[in-house]
């Protein structure tokens, strides 16, 4: 029966599982992993305390489970809980509950806090590399980039595997300029996703030569989907039979941008696809079938992005749809005098560790206010809560029922296009606005150096020139970062 509970496809129903666990739990009481997993199925469903009663029983049983449940609960960010479950670890002076508990400070934007506990555990870090690594994190939020990736790498030399942290090195390469080392890196990745291909298709190595009719493979989220399509510029003269994969919602606006190139629309697959050894869904996979080589995006940039100057930045590369640019434009003039501003604030790829990087709309309503703009809402997802809080306090954003900003990016593109100005979080927003020509204001507070590589010496960004990094000190706080774009807007528009 325990191989059965171990194969139960994550598309059953959370009520199936759950009763599954239990009928499992009533003959084998002792199961700490099934106890821990029956917990997870109860939080999903909102059962808090059964969840919780769960938990205890798998802790008891095994208490070095401990550790998984509280990153468990830290990725569903639910970061008071982990804390609780936490604190008998913590007291105990566990080398990984302080560099949990570090984590946690710093995941809630509390640097100071997260500096002190690391401090406690100086005398432990030469031997414990999740606390390496929880110290390198803080540095690369404070911008000490090379110490931090000093850092990572010990750790990395201590566990002995060559795709330990390979993410935060990558962008702490890439940070210091090391753009050649970075992309290297990006083996891990796909060694992670497990690529595979048919057996008539080889993978393109950087170095080699192209195919007549490559396949190109677009494996990671939109916004870096977007970002990578300025390669497609590059690749397309050397490969003009290229096949691109692409996720649906952006087919229409490539095959605008890149006529005559042929757009397979792959819908995303989920992790546990992924897991499968899988990336494309039918229709890409008979499109790749047919092709003789396949290109990863990503490796797209080790050929045509190897230094800064070769990140052109030029003219946009997508063209967004001349009628819904003029409908777009009617409905502008329509709201009033004033110029138009878009607002985006968060994102809906909201890991724990991005969540430093974001903002709420409340810390906005002191910039809503700004007399004679428009602002214009272009956040996706559901933030009824948010905007009802806006409008409330007599700042709402111009919200349009009819458009699905998620969804309907030939629209988003169009409308983007239209505004005086977009003010957008690290998000596919911002890599959309940037890419359609959209004069945009990048706002962060902190020095991760996944925002802070990209940014020139001007403040433009090395990716799209009419993206301006607007936030003159990082790391700071939200609130002076908001008060800084404040300042900029009454300057510019007051």
């Amino acid at each position: 029966m325990r191989r059965i509970l171990d194969n139960l496809p994550d598309a059953w129903q959370m009520t199936v599982k759950r009763a599954a666990y239990r009928a499992y739990l009533l003959l084998r009481p002792d199961d700490g992993p099934i106890w821990f997993r029956y917990g997870n199925q109860q939080w999903a469903a909102g059962n808090i305390r059964l969840a919780e009663n769960a938990y205890q029983r798998a802790l008891a049983i095994d208490p070095e489970m401990r550790r998984e449940l509280v990153q468990h609960l830290i990725g569903l960010r639910r970061l008071e809980d982990a804390l609780r479950f936490l604190d008998p670890a913590l007291a105990a002076g566990d080398g990984w509950a302080l560099a949990s508990a570090a984590r946690i400070a710093r995941l809630q934007s509390r640097l100071p806090a997260a500096q002190a506990i690391l401090a406690r555990a100086q005398g432990r870090a030469l031997e414990e590399p999740s606390l390496l690594a929880e110290q390198g994190r803080v540095l690369m939020e404070e911008g000490q980039h090379g110490e931090a990736l000093d850092l990572f790498e010990r750790a990395q030399r201590i566990i002995g595997t060559p795709q330990t942290y390979w993410e935060e090195r990558y962008w702490l390469l890439l940070a210091l300029h090391r753009l050649n080392e970075a992309y290297a890196l990006t083996r891990f990745r796909k060694r992670k996703t497990r690529l595979r291909l048919p057996p008539n298709v080889s993978l393109w190595q950087p170095g080699e030569a192209f195919d007549e009719a490559p396949f190109v493979l677009a494996e990671q989220g939109l916004g870096d989907e977007i970002k990578f399509a300025s390669c497609y510029l590059d690749l397309l003269q050397d490969a003009p039979g290229a096949v691109i994969a692409c996720h649906p919602r952006l087919r229409a606006l490539f095959q605008r941008s890149f006529p005559g190139t042929r757009f397979v629309p792959v819908e995303r697959l989920t992790q546990q696809q992924k897991r499968d050894a899988s990336l494309l869904d039918a229709s890409g996979w008979a499109a790749l079938s047919n092709a003789k080589q396949c290109i990863v995006a990503a490796d797209l940039l080790k050929r045509y992005r190897p230094s800064l100057a070769s990140f052109a930045a030029g003219s946009p590369i997508l063209t967004p749809d001349p009628q819904l640019k003029q409908k777009w434009r009617r409905r502008l003039d329509a709201l009033g005098p004033g110029p138009k501003v878009g607002l985006s604030w968060t994102s809906l790829g909201r890991h724990p560790e991005r969540m430093p990087r974001y903002t709420q709309l409340r810390e906005w309503l002191p910039v809503l206010v700004t007399p004679g703009i428009q602002f214009v809402n272009l956040q996706h997802g559901a933030h009824a809560v948010d905007l009802a809080l806006a409008e409330r306090q007599g700042t709402p954003l111009h919200v349009r029922s009819d458009f699905d900003i998620m969804n309907d990016l030939d629209d988003l593109a169009a409308l983007m296009s239209e505004l005086d100005l977009v003010i957008s979080a690290h998000s596919m927003t911002k890599e959309l606005s940037g890419a359609v020509g959209a004069r945009t204001w990048l706002v962060y507070h902190n020095a991760d150096p996944q925002l802070t590589w990209r940014k020139r010496e001007d403040g433009s960004d090395l990716w799209y020139t009419s993206i301006q990094h607007v936030v003159t000190l990082t790391p700071t706080t939200v609130e002076k970062a908001i008060a800084e774009v404040n300042e900029r807007l009454g300057a510019e528009f007051g």
